[in-house]
This record gives C-alpha cells, structure tokens and sequence, in this order.
C-alpha cells in the first residue's frame, strides 16, 4: 500500500465512520417516535382518566339526589298511613320508621353536599388536563412531524455519503479496499490507527515493537500492530 492509497482509505474510513453514526441516528427514530408517542398516550390516559371521573360523580349525584326523592315519597306514604291508623302502637312504628328515614336523608344530603364539592374539584382538574393533552399534543405533532423530515433528510445524506464513499474507495486497489472491509466488518472502525508519540498502538493501547515502529516511520510498506492488527501511520 502506498502513502497516497494510505491517505485514501483513511478518507474512506472517515466517511464509513460517518455513514455508521448516520445508520445509527436512522435507527435510533422509531424508538424516539415510539417514546414521543407514549408520552402523548399518558397525558391522553390522563385526561380521559379527568373526564370519567366527571361522569362518575355527575351519576353518583344523580343517584343521591334519586335515593333522597325516594325516601322523601316513602315519608309521605308512612305518614298518610300513619294518620290512617287507630291502633297505638302501629302509629309509634310509623314515628320510628319515619325517623329512620329521615335520618338517612340528612346523611344523603351531606353526601350529595360533598359530591357537588367533589364535581367542582373534578371539572376543574379536568378542564387543567383536557387544555394540557391538547397542548402536548400539538407538541408531539411537531415533534414527529420533525423526526420525519430529519429521517428524510438523513437518508437522503446518507444515500450521497455511500454514493462519494464508493467513488473514493473506486480509485485505488480493490483488494486494499476488500482487506479493509474484512477488518472492518471483524474489528470494528477505526482499522487505520495512528501511532502515537511513546510508539504506541491509538487503537489497542499496546506498544508497539521496534521493527513495527521502524515500518511505520518509513511509511514504505504496511505496517500492522501486533497486538490488535490494525493498520498503522
């Protein structure tokens, strides 16, 4: 390999370093949708959460203030009846049973008191969700809307940086650029390290013997670290 081939694949290793953080970010977008969208879906859950129990304390009003009136109605029955009565005692049951139920509804009263306490409250809570979903919302929107056009974009850089990439690696020997494929595919990039200034392999950290030293300061023929196998300048 000369010098010239040398500075060559080191430009095609820099742009397979670039195409790789690109497939990764290309990669990386359906976890970031799917991550934006899941926090859409809480604050939907939320709001849909507000909103039932609206529903629910409106139905348990409606049921209180139905179980009030019913007692109510039963009262009157009792006390027609009571006023029909001759007999003592039957008239003294109907003061206990009219008591009875008088009693249940002052407690339903309070009840439904703080049901309408709780509605305000919930309303309230639900109007702050609803506003706060259909703010995310619009943001989650936007923010899809920008992953999509990153992705575009991206593929399309992408398909230009594969397309200069190979143009590049065209012009020297196929088999130099073969063997720097293979090691890249077995060891990962960088496969072109440098040397460093204590003669030590960048990429491994080992160091390096003298002869391979000595082949790297020629930079006439190939050299390799021992350790690892890299290719050095």
């Amino acid at each position: 390999m000369t010098p010239d081939e040398l500075q060559i694949l080191l430009i095609v290793q820099e742009k397979d370093t670039q195409i790789t953080r690109m497939k990764r970010e290309l990669i990386s977008l359906p976890e970031q949708r799917e991550l934006i969208t899941h926090r859409l879906e809480q604050f939907k859950r939320k709001a849909k959460e507000a909103k039932q129990l609206v529903l629910d304390t409106e139905q348990a009003i409606h049921d209180t203030e139905h179980e009030i009136e019913t007692k109510r109605q039963l009262i009157g029955k009792m006390k027609i009846q009571q006023g029909e009565t001759r007999k003592n005692d039957e008239y003294r049951r109907f003061n206990t049973e009219i008591a009875k139920a008088e009693s249940i509804i002052d407690t339903l009263e309070t009840r439904a008191l703080e049901l309408m306490d709780s509605l305000e409250n919930a309303r309230q809570k639900a109007t702050q969700t609803i506003a706060r979903y259909k703010e995310v919302r619009t943001s989650v929107e936007e923010e899809l809307a920008r992953l999509e056009r990153t992705a575009e974009k991206t593929q399309t850089a992408l398909q230009e940086l594969i397309d200069e990439r190979n143009k590049i690696a065209s012009s020297i020997n196929p088999d130099i650029v073969s063997t720097y494929e293979r090691m890249s595919l077995s060891k990962g990039l960088p496969v072109i390290v440098s040397m460093d200034d204590r003669g030590r392999c960048s990429g491994c950290h080992m160091e390096l013997t003298r002869g391979t030293h000595l082949k790297v300061q020629s930079g006439k023929e190939v050299a390799h670290c021992e350790n690892c196998g890299r290719i050095l300048y």
